[in-house]
């Protein structure tokens, strides 16, 4: 059973996705210690709770709305403040994910990473993330009439840097691979291990058990709050994602933003994992928790696009704008709510999404 007061916490909250892709239990686990931990001493302001839902290498990260808004009204006020604010941040922001990326490269290159070699990687890690949610918490907070001033700056910065932590999944998988005999455990049960449990395990080898591990990829919840983080799975894990998430299973209407409009009917596929589908047709919609670059072709292939996540400086968002696709961004639970096969319809005027029982 959950915790009640953990309960309490996650219920007085109203929560927001924010990401949503192939990145691991422990890179969520790492990412939930920087912004309750680190980030306020780095950036002026950080979060008090942030939760996470993991499945399978799949995890989607919750911010507590009334920290964002925070966050981005403290970045919001040095921007207003300075008229040289953005361009001074965008540049050093580009710089920062250059250094990482270098830094990435050279570990991909070596025959082994090594436990300080590990380390450096995790503080470029802490020392990279804070500025890199920055433009979209600056763009989501300015003033209507300044979004347009500083858009191009910030959606160019935006796409210079949208490989980074997709480089960084790819070197965890990597570490995991290699650390994962010395361990005796799979590499996916690697990555079901917390931040604490890593640094144990790099110092004395000591890991838990395949049954929680497997709990956990199966699927698990993290909650960082009150300088801890506490891990669920199972069906407690399930509670904890239908707090967050406020399904209703029982709705068959969504609303969102228009990224762009129009109106359009077909076949909703459900993708969290691009590389996963290899029958995805034309004039099928696609679904899903949030785009990146690799969902390029199946975007140039549907009919439409509609995220749960959502945002001015979202991935699918820009594109749908490049690609002119009728596109619905942050209806929060589309994923959940449509199954693969709906026939389901794009409707901008409204700006919703709905199931429908007419054929095409």
């Amino acid at each position: 059973m959950i915790n009640e007061d953990l309960r309490k916490n996650i219920q007085s909250r109203e929560w927001e996705q924010y990401w949503s892709g192939k990145w691991s239990f422990t890179t969520a686990s790492y990412f939930l210690y920087y912004y309750t931990h680190l980030m306020k001493a780095q950036m002026g302001e950080g979060f008090t709770t942030v939760a996470a839902i993991s499945r399978e290498g799949h995890t989607t990260c919750f911010f507590d709305k009334s920290d964002r808004k925070r966050f981005g009204e403290h970045l919001v006020k040095q921007v207003l403040a300075d008229s040289t604010f953005i361009p001074r941040f965008c540049k050093n922001l580009k710089q920062r994910a250059d250094h990482f990326s270098t830094v990435m490269t050279r570990l991909k290159q070596q025959p082994a990473i090594r436990p300080d070699d590990f380390n450096i990687f995790i503080q470029e890690f802490y020392a990279y993330t804070g500025p890199h949610i920055s433009p979209r918490h600056i763009i989501d907070f300015l003033p209507e009439d300044k979004q347009q001033t500083y858009f191009s700056d910030l959606k160019d910065v935006r796409l210079y840097t949208e490989h980074v932590y997709a480089d960084t999944e790819q070197l965890m998988q990597q570490w995991a691979t290699q650390i994962s005999e010395k361990l005796g455990l799979a590499p996916t049960h690697v990555l079901c291990l917390t931040r604490e449990e890593v640094e144990h395990a790099l110092e004395s080898q000591n890991v838990p058990n395949h049954e929680i591990l497997q709990e956990r990829f199966h699927c698990s919840a993290l909650i960082a709050h009150d300088e801890i983080c506490e891990v669920a799975t199972g069906e407690d894990a399930i509670s904890i994602e239908q707090l967050l998430a406020g399904i209703d299973s029982k709705t068959s209407e969504l609303s969102g933003t228009i990224a762009y409009a129009g109106n359009v009917r077909g076949h909703a596929r459900i993708v969290l994992n691009p590389s996963d589908v290899s029958d995805f047709q034309e004039g099928d919609i696609l679904v899903s928790t949030m785009t990146r670059p690799e969902f390029l072709p199946l975007m140039k292939k549907a009919a439409g696009i509609v995220t749960d996540l959502g945002g001015l400086l979202c991935h699918a968002a820009i594109v749908a704008r490049e690609l002119r696709k009728p596109t619905i961004i942050g209806t929060e639970n589309a994923t959940k709510i449509f199954k693969d096969g709906d026939t389901i319809e794009i409707d901008s005027d409204r700006a919703q999404v709905r199931k429908i029982s007419l054929p095409l």
